[in-house]
């Protein structure tokens, strides 16, 4: 059976019409990408790093995290105890297997030493030297995310390196694990952000002492391609990879250089659309339904690839034969989804008190020193355990987990909603308090001090009982000299200056 005469013009029409919409609106979007670039291009430009500065922050939080979960488990505890370098190596080869990316995975002892054949591992003498400082006092406490960028001898290949403290509960140091991942993580991924399409800029990585140790590889120009005229930079910017010391700097072409590059982007992609556009309208005419799947499955596999609830995702296939897809995606998805948020929730949770662990603690840190530069009072208090280690020598280690628990549950009970309560490690614990003064502090330690030796003396009379020193200093906004080192440095003589007047007590730093 024949269509009648008239559907094929209307195709047409309707075809030349959304073409000629879709061309419009681009002519209309150059044009404002254009005036963009004209008035306030820099800014954008500094939005946009700002933004996938963060992203890939985030994706290598996700490693570091995983490597400090490794870092408490007890298996990794009693390999570098033991020191048996064929049960060390087949461990390691094991979990690196796990990540994607991983070119290493090595195992050290106390001393910074590799154990096992040091010609299979990555680690170079540039690696060992940025090693040492990991055996510096407090160097971890105050680097969130000790990470270094290395090259290989001889080679012109780079790898990430991460490194993570293994401690027991005593804090005592077993040994270290180091993690080397390939450069192309960071290729790939900058490939796939908002700033790559900004074809005039070129973006290279810095160090602590903004020397360049990566060019990131991608659709950016680079100064070896530029006239000696073009290479001369209006702006250089520089993005901070919180929490690592590393830089993006960003560098861009004068105004007027590039111009005529966006004149002319606009005018062939205007061209571009023309010719798609009847191509995109007569397809979803003639195969809407195919076409409307293929954009179902699309739809889909983001939601699992950006780890969003499957039980969000709304659209239905039409076809029998998609359906089945979506019937195949769907476990998969819901498995990665709770696998993530497990590890998400091990890599911020101390496993015996359930209270926030280091990470937070570094987050809520560096928030607190911005809030305190806003004219907030916030204030860092230190607590630690008297006599805990004479309670763990007579009474053995569980008893010793149980008055950390009960510690746990006393801060966590008096604990305000935006505040936060940390374990540090070992006996030692912190909080961050929003909008307070020292009345506040000294009441809220009194009443923590009394409710915890109530409650020593109620569930534990026949054990010796732990007391509390405690230290704290309030966070001194708009002051240059001020830091995260800094504060903490202070509530910690504090502590100490507690713990020289007799203990059981607080004082103010």
């Amino acid at each position: 059976m024949s269509s009648p005469r008239f559907i094929r013009p209307l195709i047409y029409g309707i075809a030349t019409l959304i073409t000629a919409l879709l061309a419009a609106t681009m002519l209309y979007n150059g044009w404002q990408l254009y005036q963009l670039n004209s008035k306030d291009g820099g800014d954008e430009i500094t939005r946009l790093a700002e933004q996938d500065a963060w992203l890939i922050v985030e994706r290598l939080s996700v490693y570091q995290a995983v490597l400090d979960h490794w870092a408490e488990q007890a298996v990794v505890h009693d390999l570098l105890r033991a020191a048996k370098i064929p049960s060390l190596q087949e461990w390691a080869h094991n979990a690196q297997s796990l990540l994607p990316g991983a070119v290493g995975l090595s195992l050290l002892n106390a001393q910074g030493e590799v154990l096992g054949d040091t010609g299979t591992h990555l680690l170079t003498a540039q690696c060992q030297a940025d090693l040492k400082n990991l055996l510096k006092p407090s160097y971890l406490r105050l680097q969130p995310m000790p990470a270094w960028l290395h090259s290989l001898p001889n080679t012109e290949k780079q790898h990430i390196d991460f490194y993570a403290k293994v401690e027991d509960r005593q804090q005592v140091l077993l040994g270290f694990l180091v993690l080397s991942l390939s450069t192309d993580i960071l290729d790939n991924l900058w490939n796939k952000l908002a700033l790559t399409r900004q074809t005039a800029v070129y973006v290279r990585v810095l160090d602590g002492k903004d020397q360049p140790i990566h060019t990131l590889k991608g659709p950016l120009v680079s100064p070896k391609t530029l006239t000696p005229a073009q290479n001369q930079w209006t702006q250089t910017r520089k993005i901070r990879l919180y929490p690592t010391a590393w830089q993006l700097e960003i560098r861009q072409l004068p105004k007027e250089d590039y111009s005529l590059l966006i004149i002319l982007f606009i005018s062939l992609s205007a061209g571009g659309l023309l010719m798609i556009g009847v191509v995109i309208v007569t397809q979803r005419l003639l195969a809407k339904d195919y076409l409307s799947d293929i954009e179902a499955v699309k739809e889909l596999l983001a939601h699992v690839a950006e780890l969003r609830p499957v039980q969000d995702f709304s659209l239905a296939p039409r076809l029998q034969e998609t359906a089945k897809v979506f019937a195949a995606i769907r476990p998969t998805a819901e498995k990665l989804q709770r696998e993530h948020q497990k590890l998400q929730q091990l890599s911020r949770t101390d496993e015996l008190t359930l209270l926030a662990n280091r990470r937070p603690y570094r987050e809520a840190l560096l928030q607190a020193m911005q809030q305190a530069n806003e004219g907030v009072s916030v204030c860092l208090v230190l607590l630690d355990l008297d006599g805990f280690k004479q309670l763990n020598d007579k009474a053995g280690h569980a008893m010793g987990d149980e008055i950390l628990k009960l510690l746990a549950g006393k801060l966590r009970e008096h604990n305000r909603s935006g505040d936060l309560c940390a374990r540090l490690g070992g006996d030692e614990f912190a909080a961050i308090f929003f909008g307070v003064n020292t009345e506040f502090v000294s009441q809220w330690l009194e009443r923590i001090r009394n409710r915890f030796m109530q409650a020593q003396q109620e569930q534990f009379s026949h054990c010796p009982q732990c007391t509390l020193s405690v230290g704290f200093t309030f966070i001194q906004g708009n002051n240059p000299e001020e830091d995260e080192e800094r504060a903490f440095r202070r509530a910690d003589h504090a502590l100490y200056d507690a713990k020289k007047a007799g203990k059981n007590t607080f004082r103010q730093g």
